[in-house]
C-alpha cells in the first residue's frame, strides 16, 4: 500500500484455493465501522451544489485498503467512487451525489473587506563616500479577507443535521491564516471545515476572516 511508510497485510481467515489461470472475490474481513450522511459545500468541487457523503470513521485496528467502492442505501445503489487508504483512527469523506435542496451563495462584501497600514519603516542607502540617505520605505500592510456563506435549506419538512462547508484560504501575498473558529470542526494550514445544522425552511449566514501581513517596498531616484 503505497504512501503509507510500511506494509500491511491482511491474514485471510478461511484459505482459500484458486486454481491456476482463474480469478475469485476473497472476503478479507467483515467490518462495522462508524459513519453519518453530512451534506458537503466545496466551491473547489462544485460552486452551485453541496455533495451528498457519507462522513466514515475507521473504529477498526486494521487499514482499510484504497480502491473503488459502490455506496448503497437502503438496499439501492446510488453510487460508485473512488476510497482512500485509511489508517486507525482516521477519518474521510465518501461523495456518492449531489444535492440541490440546498441552496449556497458565496460573496466577499467590499464594506467587510479590510486593508490597513501597521509600521512604515524607511530604507537607507550610502554610495561612496556620501553620507547615509533615505531611499524608499517599506510599508507593512494587513489584509482581513471576509467571505460571506449563506445557506437555505429548501426542504419544508427535512433537517439537515450536518452541513459541511470547507473553506480554503487565499493564497497570495505568501498565504492567508484563517482566523475564524466558531463552528469549526476540523483546520490544518490554509483549510478550515465549518459545521452547521439546518431546521426546515432555515437560512443561516456564516463568515469567514482569513488575515495576511505582507510587505510594499516603495522607491524613487529622488
Amino acid at each position: 500500500m503505497s504512501g503509507l511508510g510500511e506494509h500491511v497485510v491482511y491474514d485471510v481467515s478461511t484459505p482459500v484455493t484458486i486454481p491456476a489461470m482463474e480469478s475469485a472475490l476473497v472476503q478479507i474481513a467483515k467490518v462495522s465501522i462508524h459513519g453519518e450522511p453530512v451534506l458537503v459545500y466545496d466551491p473547489k468541487e462544485n460552486e452551485v451544489n453541496a455533495l451528498r457523503c457519507v462522513h466514515v470513521h475507521n473504529t477498526t485496528d486494521m487499514v482499510l485498503a484504497p480502491g473503488a467502492i459502490s455506496v448503497l442505501q437502503g438496499g439501492r445503489f446510488v453510487g460508485q467512487t473512488d476510497f482512500t487508504p485509511m489508517i486507525p483512527g482516521d477519518d474521510t469523506l465518501v461523495p456518492y451525489g449531489e444535492d440541490s435542496t440546498v441552496s449556497i451563495m458565496r460573496s466577499k462584501p467590499e464594506f467587510k473587506q479590510r486593508d490597513g497600514i501597521i509600521s512604515v519603516t524607511s530604507l537607507r542607502s550610502s554610495s561612496g563616500a556620501s553620507a547615509e540617505r533615505t531611499v524608499g520605505c517599506r510599508i507593512t500592510h494587513k489584509r482581513t479577507i471576509t467571505t460571506v456563506y449563506t445557506v437555505v435549506n429548501n426542504s419544508g419538512s427535512r433537517p439537515v443535521p450536518k452541513f459541511y462547508i470547507d473553506h480554503s484560504a487565499s493564497s497570495a501575498h505568501n498565504g492567508y491564516r484563517i482566523t475564524t473558529t466558531e463552528g469549526c470542526v476540523k483546520a490544518v494550514t490554509g483549510f478550515a471545515r465549518f459545521e452547521l445544522s439546518l431546521a426546515p425552511s432555515e437560512e443561516k449566514n456564516l463568515e469567514v476572516k482569513e488575515e495576511a501581513t505582507y510587505d510594499v517596498i516603495v522607491s524613487s531616484p529622488s
